[in-house]
């Protein structure tokens, strides 16, 4: 007799190069079919659920990639469109700013701004060029402007900002200048 390797055990009377072998071997055999099967059949059901839950997952983490890059680019392109309008807006200020100071060098004429909560004043380049001012001068608070003025137009101007601050109606008050600080 021989012995070969069969479905896990060693026997002396193997099925395989045996004209008929005794009806427990043939059940023995067929035990193992069964259970190889079965084996195969629950490892195959448990993979093809494994590999449906990760379809699904992937179907959706595509589903969201899919609205994150489609919102990423609408809000890109709301974002361009924005930038555009703001570089159209600034390049139409400072051909506003540019038109107003040419304006204000032809008349000779200048204009100021006084931020009442800081008390600095600025002015355009032609006040500026008109009144002498150094670029050290831009800010300086308003009592300090209004130490350059002339003594007789003081109390006028005063009234004059006063008013303005009251009413919200626009400064106007002629009145001279002295071109340096008096002492």
């Amino acid at each position: 007799m021989w012995t070969i390797w069969y479905g896990g055990c060693y026997g002396r009377n193997p099925v395989y190069g045996v004209m008929s072998a005794p009806i427990w071997r043939s059940l023995e055999h067929a035990g193992w079919v069964i259970f190889e099967v079965t084996f195969l059949i629950i490892s195959i059901r448990k993979s093809l659920r494994e590999m449906l839950v990760s379809a699904e997952r992937q179907a959706k983490l595509e589903s969201l990639n899919q609205d994150i890059e489609y919102k990423v680019t609408e809000r890109t392109e709301q974002l361009t469109r924005e930038n555009l309008e703001r570089r159209h807006a600034e390049e139409s200020l400072q051909k506003s700013r540019a038109q107003l100071a040419q304006a204000q060098q032809m008349a000779r004429l200048g204009s100021w701004e006084w931020d009442i909560r800081q008390d600095r004043v600025t002015w355009s380049e032609e006040t500026r060029r008109l009144y002498e001012f150094k670029p050290e001068d831009s800010g300086l608070f308003m009592e300090k402007c209004v130490e350059r003025l002339h003594p007789d137009d003081v109390a006028r101007v005063k009234n004059a900002l006063a008013k303005t601050l009251r009413t919200g109606q626009p400064f106007d008050c002629d009145h001279r200048w002295w071109k340096t600080k008096r002492s």
